[in-house]
Formats: structure tokens, sequence, C-alpha cells
């Protein structure tokens, strides 16, 4: 978000929630983001000890100062804030592929239709659990699951 290179592997030690959207979504990234917020919430201290990345899906539009605006409102208010990435569309190609993301141009480009799936990277680094998120999605179990990597369970 500020221009520099984000490494996963530098935030060994705590959970990463792993997801890609776009600021323009009309629906599940919005209800999304704000269940992350909810399971981060109930954590407690523990929420130090995770991390919400929002990768977007439209760099054209999504600008890192427009990314940082948009994820304010979303960030809980404790633990760490919530990082937003911007790739050139190669990058975003080849990362997208990576953690199993699709999307595609819907309605003459004006939104994207996508998948809406969190990933859960453990302390160690490793991708533990993936959720397929909708606008019917537990906050409570998610935040048991992110306590269940963080204490090694």
């Amino acid at each position: 978000m500020d221009g520099h290179p984000f490494d996963i592997g530098a935030e060994r030690g705590r959970v990463v929630l792993v997801y890609f959207g776009y600021t323009h979504c009309p629906d599940v990234c919005p209800s999304t983001l704000a269940d992350l917020r909810d399971a981060v919430g109930r954590l407690g201290p523990d929420a130090e000890r995770v991390r919400v990345v929002f990768v977007t899906l439209d760099p054209r539009r999504d600008t890192g100062p427009l990314l940082a605006d948009y994820l304010v409102s979303f960030t809980p208010e404790a633990g760490a804030p919530f990082v937003g990435l911007v790739a050139d569309e190669a990058a975003l190609a080849a990362s997208a592929r990576a953690w199993g993301v699709t999307w595609r141009s819907a309605e003459g480009g004006a939104y994207l239709d996508h998948s809406s799936v969190v990933t859960a990277v453990g302390p160690d680094g490793r991708a533990r659990l993936r959720y397929g998120f909708s606008q019917s999605a537990d906050p409570a179990a998610l935040a048991r699951d992110v306590e269940g990597l963080i204490h090694g369970a």
C-alpha cells in the first residue's frame, strides 16, 4: 500500500488472512471484510497476531491511497491494520492463480465476477485453511479457527 513490496514471509509468527477483491464490489467484498473485522475483533489480545491482507483484483481503479481509505472502515479497533496490495496485471494474474482465485470482467468492465475465498496462512507461513465466503459467513467460527492456528491447535 505504501509502494513497497509485501513479503508474507516477514509475517511469520502471525496468522495472515488473504482475500482478493476490489473496492467497487457492491456486495461480497464489503461483507467479507466486515466479517474479517468482526472475527479479528473477537480475538482480544490475540488480534495483534493476525494480519488481514486485501489484494485488489482491479489495479486500474484501486490505487494505494484509495485502498488505504477503503480499508480504514474495516480495520478492527484492536489488532494490526488491514493491508491493501496493488500489483500490475501480470503479477496479479500469477498471484491470483497461485492462491486459487478466479475473476473476470462483468457488465462492461464496471464490475468483476470473482471467487470469494479467504486463505488463512498459519504462523509457520503455510496455507492452512480456506474459507469460501458468502453473505452468510460466520465470523465466530472463523475467530475460533484463527485462535486454533495462533495457539497451534
